[in-house]
C-alpha cells in the first residue's frame, strides 16, 4: 500500500492534471502465502487457478482509480488479497490486445480473449505464449496495429 500511495503522489507532483496511469500491481508475501492485488484502472486480469474441478478462471477488475486522478482515500479499504496456491497463473495485458482489428474491422474484445484463455490455460507457460503470439498474428494478419500490445504471464510453482 506504501509503494502505491508513493507512486500516486509521485504522478500527481510529477505530470500535468490531465495525465494519469493505469496498471496492476502483485505483491507477494510467500510468509503468508498470499497476493496483494491492486488494479488501478486498467484492463482486468484474468487468474487460474486450481478448484475441486480442474482450474477456474476468474477475473479481477479495477479496484483503485488509475494514478494521477488524485489521492487514493480508498486504497486500504480497496486492497484485495488472494490465497497462493500451486499453478496459479495472472494474465494481464494492455488495452492494446482486446482493441486490436483484423482487416475487416472487427475488434478482438475481451470475450474472445476469454475463450482463448480457457482453450489454452492447461498448456505450459512456454506453450501458452507461443499459442497467444500465433493468435495475435493470424487475428491482426494484414493489418497495422495502431497500439502496442503488451501482455504479462506469471504462474506460480
Amino acid at each position: 500500500a506504501e509503494i502505491v500511495k508513493t507512486l500516486t503522489a509521485g504522478v500527481i507532483d510529477q505530470t500535468p492534471t490531465e495525465t494519469y496511469i493505469t496498471g496492476v500491481m502483485l505483491f507477494a508475501d510467500m510468509r503468508q502465502g498470499t497476493i496483494e492485488y491492486y488494479n488501478l484502472g486498467h484492463t482486468p486480469v484474468f487468474l487460474f487457478a486450481n478448484g475441486q474441478d480442474g482450474k477456474k478462471l476468474k477475473m479481477l477488475n479495477p479496484n483503485l482509480m488509475p494514478l494521477g486522478i488524485g489521492p487514493l482515500d480508498e486504497l486500504e479499504s480497496n486492497v484485495k488479497t488472494i490465497a497462493l496456491s500451486e499453478g496459479m497463473r495472472f494474465f494481464m495485458y494492455s488495452d492494446g490486445l482486446t482493441e486490436a482489428r483484423d482487416k475487416f474491422g472487427n475488434m478482438y474484445g475481451e470475450e474472445e480473449l476469454k475463450k482463448f484463455l480457457i482453450s489454452t490455460h492447461k498448456h505450459t507457460l512456454s506453450e501458452f505464449i507461443d499459442d497467444l503470439d500465433s493468435e495475435i498474428m493470424r487475428f491482426t494478419k494484414d493489418v497495422v496495429l495502431p497500439d502496442d500490445i503488451t501482455v504479462l504471464a506469471v504462474e506460480y510453482r
